[in-house]
Parts: C-alpha cells; structure tokens; sequence
C-alpha cells in the first residue's frame, strides 16, 4: 500500500483530466469573491501597518503603499502578506473542520500566479483540490484536535496549500511528495492566539509555510514520505495514529457535504447563531434593548474555545467575545466595521449590556457540533423569551448567503477602493473563465 503523500500525488495527477462537479466549482468561486473582498478590507484594517513594517524592515526597504511594496516581495513574502490580510477583519469564509481554509490556499496559490503561467480553470482546480486534501486530512482528527487547543487552519491549511500548489506547478512525484512532507514539518498554530495579531499571522505563515516547501521540494530538498500516518508522523504526534491504509480522496468530493461559511458578519462565527437570534428577537417582538434584564447563551462546549473574552479590551478581542457580539446588536442592531470603531468600543451603553449577557455550556448539545447553535433565554421587563437558534446566517449547504447578499458584503469591504465594485465582484466570480490570469487586489483587476 502506498503512502498518504503518494496516494495524494497519484489523486492530483489522475485528477487533472477529469469534469468537475459544477456545484463545487460554483462554490469555489463564491469563496474566491469572497476571499477577495475580505483581502482588500484587511489592506486597510490598522494591523496591516505592523506586518507591512516587518517586510519592510526584513527587505531594507521604506515603502508604505502596499501596491508598491508587493512588488518587492518574493512569493513566500507575497503568501505571507497576502494570508494575513485575507484574515486580519476574521470576515473570510470558513468551515469547522478545516477553519479558515481560503485565507491559506488563496494567498499561496496568488503569489504562485505572479510569478508563473496560470489559467483561471487551473487555479480554481488547484483550490478544489488542496480543499479536499484538507479536509480528508482533518476527517482523521476532528474534534478530538481541536479540545488540545490547536488552531485548526494553519496546521490543516499548509498541507492542502502544498498540494495545491505542487499540482500547480506540476511537480513530478517525487518532488511532489517531497513538497507535502516538508509542509506537514512546519504545521503549527495555537488557539491561545485567539484575539490577537498572531491569529491573523497563522493564515500567512501557512500560506508562506506551503509556498516554501513547493519551491524547497522543486529545488531539490527531500523529506520523508510515510511523514503523516508513519511512526511519530503527523497523526501520532498531533492526534493519534490512524488505521485507514488509504485516503479516498474524492469519494465524494468533501465539499459537497460538508457547509462553508460566508461570514455575514466580521467576527468568530462561534458566536453568529446568538448574532442572528438577537436580531430576529429585536425585529419580531420590537422589544426596547433598554429593558432587557439579561441574556443568556446556552452552547456546546467547543464554543467557549473560541470565544474566550467576557470583556474585550480591543476589536481585535471583541471578535471571539459572545458577551460583545451580542451586546452590540442590543446597542446598534447591525454588525459591521463600525462594531470595533473606538467611540462604540468605548460606549458605556455597550459596556452595560455586556454585563447582561451571559455564556453558558448545555448537555443539550454534544461538545462539538459543526453548526454552531445556541439557545437564547431573554429576560425582559414583560416576560421570558427562549429559543433555539440551530445556526447563523448562511451556515448549512441548504442555506448559503444569496448573490445580493454576497456582493453586499464585497461592496462593504471594498467600499470607495474600486471604482465600480460590482463590476469587480462579476470579474472575481468568473476567474475559472479567464484563459491565463495575472491578480491585482489592489486595483481589483483579472488579467
């Protein structure tokens, strides 16, 4: 029986040829839209500055127009810039097994297409299938890896980011394999990041992390093959070992069964069903926020993973906060940029209904459950309100977020930085049509 890697290889290789699903490529260029959206909003979020001084300082240079600068970098430099920004709002789409997945592959398959020949059907075919090597990565260790506190993007994210663009750049097997190995020997990334710059890191180095071990493996450099199920391999030390002899990749394809998230709302989507639950209550009953008691949040304990701040001293800690998510729909019923604004970080209105809002686990609900429900008990000056919110919105496959709504989110996040957003969102959803592409996020220009 052949190795995880070369089983990876001879999937990649035999794949080339063949029809996709139109489904899966449909949601691929959802993802990819989305992707870019959330990649120019993070040009502009202030963390942006401090890694645009680190490649700075690590290129001798002094440029502060990120177009400029970009110019400049290497592709392992542009993977690292372009990860960060894809993440740095906590916007982009995601899954809950394999997290944050396109703010990896995205960001290293774009510094590979400025620096070699890619057609847009190949790049959306290279996503798809570092996607699936993800996922069937992860099939082996979720949930179990996620309650040891790893950050489930990076560690699944520079694998199926290596495969991805190996099979972009064709490499031959050997080097192929060589390539997955060297990426599994820099899987890392810590949940205890969680409400800091780092978690944003985590994506770029990921995608860095992949672009490296490509070019590393193509330039020569070899690792071992049985790295992921051998003896103290991936799966041991990460997990556990695993009994499976062989991968099944595609069968069937993982993306068809399993939901994606296209954030409607800029923050963990740990805490996106509450988000919705409060809104819908607010619409429905017309009740005043000022004369609600409390509110209490009712999840499965993999919740509290994420959301880990009662009282967020920052936007970057209000993100993975329920106490915050839902407070601020008390004080200003939507959730967008403005949330994390000082003058509503500040509000002591805010700071208020955050002291009513408490987060509690439930045996209503196994520890993990991929769609991230809860349950809201609201105490009012009239009465109780009680009910389950089952997920956010666009959470499940039967309930994606419809294209006005997608292009509504791609406008808020380019809002006033292209010249005709619309036009742009239709130029990114149809990337797989271009016949060889050249990407400039900064102009939101396909070429």
């Amino acid at each position: 029986m052949s190795y995880f890697t070369e089983q990876i290889y001879e999937f990649g290789k035999n794949y080339m040829g063949k029809e996709l699903p139109q489904k899966m490529e449909d949601i691929a260029a959802d993802l990819f839209a989305d992707s870019m959206g959330c990649m120019k909003a993070g040009l502009y979020e202030s963390s942006a500055r401090s890694l645009i001084a680190y490649l700075n300082a690590k290129k001798g240079l002094d440029i502060s127009d990120p177009e400029r600068l970009a110019e400049r970098l290497d592709a392992e430099e542009k993977a690292l810039f372009y990860g960060f920004i894809s993440h740095s709002f906590d916007f982009d789409n995601s899954s809950n097994i394999i997290g944050h997945n396109s703010a990896v592959l995205f960001p290293a398959l774009l510094s590979l297409s400025d620096v070699t020949k890619v057609s847009g059907r190949d790049f959306i075919r290279a996503y798809l299938l570092g996607t699936e090597v993800s996922f069937k990565i992860a099939s082996f260790m979720i949930p179990g890896m996620n309650f040891r506190g790893f950050h489930i993007t990076p560690v699944f994210g520079v694998i199926g980011a290596a495969a991805a663009c190996a099979w972009l750049l064709r490499l031959d097997e050997a080097r192929f394999v060589n390539a997955l190995s060297i990426a599994v020997s820099q899987c890392s990334g810590l949940m205890a990041q969680f409400g800091s710059m780092m978690k944003f890191c985590h994506c770029g180095i990921a995608a860095a992390g992949a672009v490296r071990a490509v070019l590393m493996a193509r330039a020569g450099v070899t690792g071992k093959p049985d790295v992921l199920e051998g003896k103290s391999g991936f799966f041991q030390a990460y997990y556990q070992p695993v009994s499976a002899e062989t991968l099944s990749l595609g069968e069937p394809w993982n993306m068809l069964k399993e939901s994606f998230l296209i954030k409607a709302y800029p923050c963990c989507s740990a805490s996106h069903s509450a988000i919705c639950g409060m809104q819908n209550f607010l619409k429905e009953t017309g009740t005043d926020p000022r004369d609600i008691k409390s509110v209490k949040v009712y999840v499965p304990r993999y919740t509290t993973n994420n959301l880990i701040y009662s009282r967020p001293r920052s936007g970057t800690e209000a993100k993975f906060s329920m106490n915050f998510a839902v407070a601020n729909v008390m004080k200003n019923f939507d959730y967008d940029f403005g949330a994390f604004a000082p003058e509503n970080m500040d509000s002591p209105v805010l700071r208020d209904y955050m002291d009513r809002v408490e987060m509690t686990v439930t045996d209503r609900y196994p520890d993990f459950v991929e769609a991230e429900p809860c349950v809201l008990k609201i105490e009012t000056e009239g009465g109780t309100y009680e009910k389950e919110i089952p997920f956010g919105l666009g959470r499940t496959l039967d309930s994606p977020l419809s294209r006005e709504q997608l292009l509504k989110k791609f406008v808020m996040c380019t809002k006033g930085r292209f010249a005709s957003p619309e036009e742009t969102f239709d130029k990114m959803h149809a990337v797989a049509c271009a016949p060889e592409i050249r990407f400039n996020i900064f102009k939101g220009e396909i070429q």
